[in-house]
């Protein structure tokens, strides 16, 4: 919980925003997203990620399985990622 001084200072601090640049203050109080999709991107590369350690660990381990699931997973998600970004291109272009 916030004391008054507190709340006071935030309504100073969005006040001097509001004056000082507006589109920043407009921005912050929608939070519009700067780039969409970006959970999706980050979730695709922690994907590739988890391939390529699953094909160190099957290839440590001498499980082709582990390894061949671990690449899989990994040109899975870079051609999702790749099908993503002309798809991308396709809708803005």
């Amino acid at each position: 919980m916030l004391s008054r001084y507190e709340k006071r200072r935030l309504r100073e601090i969005e006040a001097w925003f509001v004056q000082d640049d507006p589109r920043f203050a407009e921005y912050v109080r929608t939070g519009v997203n700067a780039h969409p999709g970006g959970n999706l991107v980050r979730t695709l590369n922690t994907l590739v990620g988890i391939g390529l350690v699953v094909v160190v660990l099957g290839s440590l381990a001498g499980l082709p399985l582990m390894v061949f699931i671990g690449i899989c997973c990994a040109i899975g998600a870079l051609a999702s990622g790749s099908w993503l970004r002309w798809k991308r291109r396709q809708n803005s272009g």
